[in-house]
């Protein structure tokens, strides 16, 4: 079921995000597979300063900014959980009695990439910058995850927090590692260093 609702997402116009728009009063938010329910959310000023409190000590380099984004992403999902049924979110595709809240890859690519842009519209971040999502196929399925990239390096740096249950804190990982699942394996296979 979650392959056709895949397949019936990338055929739908209109789910992207004007990402000059996000903010901490309009942040678009996904789920109920391929972005089936979506809304937007309004944080409370003293919420997105949580958030932001993740920058307050400015990185001295790209590693420690991922790290900041990381943690950010993760907190802020945790508040968009305040507002929207995502609390109910399980990692992967794992579904439990109503389904309520529960969010697929497509889901999770689109919140985590209009938190990135957030965080990049708002002046986060100063040694990345949010690019395409990014996306990888086997003979099986396919995945999608937020992306960035490192401006220093061009080298780009995938943000996927699709493998854990809600409110727990994405996996960063290098996008060619990432994007290196066997053509006949899952994609689903979490292949990111332990």
């Amino acid at each position: 079921m979650t392959r056709w609702i895949f397949l019936c997402c990338l055929l739908l116009p209109g789910l992207g995000h004007a990402n000059k728009n996000i903010s901490p009063s309009s942040i678009p938010v996904c789920y109920h597979f391929g972005c089936n329910t979506q809304e937007v959310v309004s944080i409370k000023p003293e919420e997105w300063k949580q958030v932001s409190g993740w920058f307050a000590e400015p990185a001295k380099n790209a590693e420690q900014e991922r790290i900041q984004i990381q943690k950010a992403v993760g907190w802020l999902e945790v508040i968009i959980g305040r507002y929207t049924p995502i609390h109910h979110d399980l990692g992967q595709d794992r579904v439990e009695d109503s389904h309520l809240g529960q969010m697929d890859c497509i889901d999770e690519e689109k919140n985590v990439t209009a938190f990135l842009h957030l965080f990049q519209n708002e002046g986060l971040l100063n040694f990345h910058r949010v690019v395409e999502p990014a996306y990888r196929r086997t003979a099986w399925d396919q995945h999608w995850a937020g992306q960035i990239e490192e401006i220093k390096t061009k080298k780009r740096w995938v943000v996927d927090s699709w493998f854990q249950d809600y409110g727990h804190n994405p996996y960063i990982q290098e996008a060619e590692q990432w994007s290196d699942i066997p053509f006949f394996f899952s994609s689903y296979i979490d292949n990111s260093p332990d």
